[in-house]
């Protein structure tokens, strides 16, 4: 293919590469970013380059109805 027989290709579907690049491309380029981002909550780390599990949440341990309040609060 020649570079002129390129560019009339090109003229030919401007229409729908103005629509992909404005609408279709950065919606699969969301849901592939949502589907990344839930699947570290599944996993219970940051998968990027192995699995990096997060620290356990403080909170967890705690006796139920527990919660962390000032020692003035306390006399209420």
């Amino acid at each position: 293919m020649t570079p002129q027989q390129f560019e009339k290709q090109l003229q030919r579907h401007r229409k729908e590469l103005i629509e992909a690049f404005r609408r279709k491309i950065p919606l699969k380029i969301a849901v592939a970013a949502q589907s990344h981002f839930r699947d570290n909550f599944h996993k219970g780390g940051f998968a990027n380059k192995g699995l990096h599990r997060w620290k356990p949440a403080k909170r967890i341990g705690r006796a139920k109805g527990a919660q962390r309040r000032s020692p003035a609060s306390r006399d209420r």
